[in-house]
């Protein structure tokens, strides 16, 4: 008879040690899995998407602020995402990662040319990269998405006609929100510190 000298704890470690060694592979391909969340894998436009993008990027690269923010933010994934981007056409997203969101509802009935400004705005806040979300760095945005349409209007005189009839119904839609409130204004007795609907 032959008698074994380890305790069964012993014995319980060592079986223990077998089974860990067996499963060594599948552990490290599990943790490989977790270790790749889903959106580092590369993301696929459709092809309706992609040719948008091609024929917006090529609308930026036409003007010198375009080509700039091109420059600066060549580097960032593209993907369509209606969760990411939320209504927007385009949306700058920095959490999880940094990325640009393309809307594929808003895509379908959208213009290039809204698409290029929405571009030339949310690209400009990838290449601030701002940690939080500021005023200033919504201004800055806005400025480049300006000034992106202002040197466009000067290359296509098709972008020059949109932009015209987009500032004329603003400032209708302006004139008239104004003449409502002196309206308003007028209407009531004293007039001062009584707040009028926008």
């Amino acid at each position: 008879m032959k008698f074994d000298i380890r305790g069964p704890q012993s014995r319980l470690i060592t079986a223990l040690n077998v089974k860990f060694q067996d499963l060594t592979p599948f552990v490290a391909f599990v943790l490989l899995l977790l270790a790749v969340p889903a959106w580092a894998a590369p993301s696929v436009l459709s092809t309706v998407a992609a040719q948008r993008l091609e024929s917006a990027e090529t609308m930026l690269r036409e003007t010198p602020a375009g080509r700039r923010l091109l420059a600066e933010t060549a580097e960032l994934p593209r993907r369509e995402d209606d969760g990411l981007a939320g209504e927007a056409l385009a949306r700058f997203v920095r959490e999880p990662r940094p990325v640009l969101a393309l809307g594929p509802r808003r895509l379908r009935g959208s213009p290039d040319a809204d698409l290029a400004l929405a571009l030339a705005r949310e690209l400009s806040r990838a290449a601030a990269d701002l940690p939080v979300v500021l005023p200033e760095g919504d201004m800055a945005a806005y400025q480049s998405e300006l000034e992106f349409a202002v040197e466009r209007a000067a290359v296509d005189q098709d972008f020059s006609r949109r932009l015209r009839a987009a500032y004329a119904d603003a400032a209708r839609r302006d004139g008239a929100a104004r003449a409502e409130r002196g309206r308003v204004a007028s209407l009531l007795p004293s007039g001062a510190g009584l707040d009028a609907p926008p």
